[in-house]
């Protein structure tokens, strides 16, 4: 338990991908550190990342090179490619009740 790269601190879910990649959606509104954190099926730290925005990752989805990472303070969904090592995030889904929207 920790705040340091390859430490978690509060970890909520975790989703495998295709390179057998596991990322852990960590943090919450009181922690210092709300980020997505890497790691080997081995259990070795590969990278962490986060968006600005982020404010409690909840859930986690991988479907292709898309990771999809619910927030359940700002109601949205946040998409990010991962085919690279660096992931990038392409959007983000806001709070609403019409279709297409959080609620």
């Amino acid at each position: 338990k920790g705040n340091a790269p390859g430490e978690l601190n509060h970890p909520y879910a975790l989703a495998i991908d295709y390179n057998d990649r596991i990322f852990i959606a960590e943090g919450n509104s009181l922690s210092l550190h709300v980020r997505i954190s890497v790691f080997s099926v081995k259990g070795d730290f590969l990278t962490g990342f986060s968006h600005q925005d982020m404010r409690a990752p909840h859930g986690v989805a991988i479907h292709g090179d898309n990771l999809y990472v619910t927030d359940t303070i700002l109601h949205s969904i946040f998409h990010f490619k991962i085919a690279t090592d660096i992931p990038l995030v392409a959007e983000r889904g806001s709070k609403g009740q019409q279709i297409g929207r959080a609620h």
